[in-house]
């Protein structure tokens, strides 16, 4: 017999089908003796983004974040050459290195180190993110460097990441955040804070492994922030305690949105609705990995409940470990290169993607 929860809260959301902006999307919460015939509203409280409470009302640029789970697929280089891209087009850029466990984005950048870093940002007298900003030699682009200083970095604490997501928000211009290898929570958050996330991946099993591992562990830490912020964390204790198979997988958090009520369960399909990251397929090599794409996009809305575009491949060039071994920006080392052309062609997809969510100004 199924387990059913008792329904503390009658959840009724008013979000238009389709809502992307977690701002524009209202969850009316009913508690018990504010049903029908009784005089007190039921409360109406916004559903925010993961981490965006946390953050400036005022967003004055488009965050970009760089993510995928495993190591290797060039997230970095991509997140490098995407900057010298927007460069070359006029876009100013900011690039972060939230990778804190193994930041080398600069070395992508042809740069050997940084005067200031993050850990002058976590540790220093009071400087802000646009102070250890650092010009990098190619116009438009500032870099904030991770840093190897400080062997404990990769721990850093909630506190000060939270400052970084806040800082990071105040920046002009558009802004690139590489995040760090793996499913660590601080990859996560990076990764949902962000206005427009981007999957990188590569033609290989342990890549599409990794990257979904990531993507589920993404979607669930986003249903988990929205169950919790409408209050509905007891009834999702009762529902894991009673039904002997706790849901740590999105099919599992649909079905307690099932068991609970139907607008519980429209409810949390509408937050998956509204996360839609983008797929970049780097390191091809042939027709068939440019068509990977769009098989992910399809395995992920039927297992995941989750939409994504896939903005296009990046076809393999030797000559991007040979730049990194010279110091030499790939992109400003070979701005004709099928790499380099197809790095600008989605770039002007990304932007589109941008302007359609109204995260360009």
């Amino acid at each position: 017999m199924s387990h059913q929860p008792p329904a503390r809260h009658r959840i009724n959301s008013t979000a238009s089908k389709g809502t992307r902006s977690h701002s524009e999307h209202t969850l009316k919460i009913v508690k018990p003796g504010h049903g029908a015939g009784q005089s007190s509203a039921p409360d109406s409280i916004p559903a925010a983004a993961p981490l965006q409470s946390d953050v400036p009302a005022q967003r004055l640029s488009p965050v970009w974040a760089i993510g995928g789970g495993k190591g290797g697929t060039g997230k970095t280089f991509f997140s490098a050459a995407m900057a010298q891209q927007m460069s070359r087009n006029g876009i100013p850029v900011n690039l972060v290195d939230a990778d804190f466990g193994g930041p080398n984005l600069h070395t992508f950048l042809g740069l050997q180190r940084a005067c200031l870093d993050l850990s002058d940002f976590f540790f220093g007298n009071r400087l802000s993110l646009e102070d250890v900003l650092s010009e990098t030699g190619q116009a438009g682009i500032k870099l904030a460097a991770g840093s190897n200083r400080r062997i404990n970095l990769a721990n850093v604490e909630y506190f000060r990441k939270l400052k970084l997501l806040r800082h990071i928000r105040s920046l002009r211009g558009h802004t690139i955040v590489d995040t760090g290898a793996g499913s660590a929570l601080n990859s996560i958050e990076f990764f949902n804070a962000s206005d427009v996330p981007i999957l990188v991946i590569n033609p290989n099993p342990a890549s599409m492994e990794n990257m979904f591992l990531f993507l589920e562990a993404v979607a669930m830490r986003i249903l988990k922030l929205e169950i919790r912020l409408h209050g509905l964390q007891e009834d999702f204790k009762e529902f894991r305690a009673g039904s002997g198979n706790p849901p740590e997988s999105v099919p599992g958090f649909l079905d307690f949105g099932k068991r609970h009520s139907k607008n519980c369960e429209r409810f949390l399909r509408d937050v998956l609705e509204r996360f839609q990251p983008c797929l970049v397929v780097n390191k091809t090599r042939a027709d068939d990995d440019a068509l990977l794409g769009r098989c992910v996009v399809d395995v992920a809305q039927r297992c995941l409940s989750t939409r994504i575009h896939y903005v296009g491949a990046v076809p393999y060039d030797v000559r991007v470990n040979e730049s990194l071994m010279k110091f030499s920006p790939f992109v400003a080392a070979h701005p004709t290169s099928e790499t380099a052309v197809a790095i600008m062609l989605i770039m002007d997809r990304l932007l589109e993607r941008s302007e359609s969510l109204g995260k360009v100004r």
